[in-house]
């Protein structure tokens, strides 16, 4: 049994360092507001046009404000990154 966990965590460890563009692609219209926690697990190894998608998927939601402050450091480290 714990062979089979270890397959398992080592994938989801895999899958989490290295997100597919399809855990992107929806985002700009999904009508569900991810948790900031996800999102910024998307960004660790996002390219340019993932970020942005992440951007606009926060600005479609409107959380992009300091009440909202998990969103609001990410927003603010994506438009950091796209400045450079």
């Amino acid at each position: 049994m714990s062979i089979l966990y270890s397959i398992f965590e080592g994938y989801k460890e895999h899958r989490e360092k290295h997100p597919s563009m399809k855990n992107y692609s929806y985002l700009p219209d999904y009508d569900l507001l991810y948790s900031s926690d996800y999102l910024n697990q998307l960004y660790e190894n996002a390219s340019t046009d993932q970020k942005i998608m992440l951007y606009q998927h926060m600005t479609y939601h409107d959380v992009i404000d300091k009440d909202y402050e998990g969103y609001f450091e990410l927003a603010n480290k994506i438009k950091k990154d796209l400045k450079k």
